[in-house]
């Protein structure tokens, strides 16, 4: 005979271990995704600032304002840092590429950082070449 009182709590703990809930598994993978976020976070900024006011487009809806352009660009950039290989050497990859961006001045910022953004395809891989079966 059925028992819903003896079935459900074991049911109900083995789908939260297949959620990852309780083994401390999936919620460490979003603390550290969250963790490099916000250790993007301020080269982001830095970034969209240097962006919005190098910029001849002032009224582009992505990046004519600083919270739009965080927004995107942590988001974009979380999820390809997560997807990536080394999710945190390629973390560091973008935080310098954005330092980097951020402390270069108007009539460099396309080509001064060259460097920083090979490497981060270097460490985090091409996304073209990910997609290539």
């Amino acid at each position: 005979m059925f028992s819903p009182k003896k079935k459900i709590p074991s049911l109900a703990a083995a789908g939260l271990a297949l959620a990852g809930c309780g083994d401390g598994g999936a919620n460490s993978e979003l603390d550290a995704a969250r963790d490099r976020i916000a250790q993007l976070d301020p080269s982001v900024t830095a970034f969209c600032m240097r962006e919005i006011e190098c910029d001849p487009y002032p009224e582009d809806p992505f990046f004519g304002d600083v919270d739009n352009c965080r927004t995107l660009i942590l988001q974009l950039y979380g999820d390809y840092i997560q997807g990536s290989p080394d999710p945190d050497a390629c973390g560091a990859a973008f935080i310098a590429a954005f330092d980097c961006a951020g402390d270069t001045p108007c009539d460099g910022i396309l080509y001064a950082c060259e460097v920083e953004y090979d490497a981060t395809l270097a460490v985090c891989g091409d996304d073209e070449e990910e997609v290539t079966p």
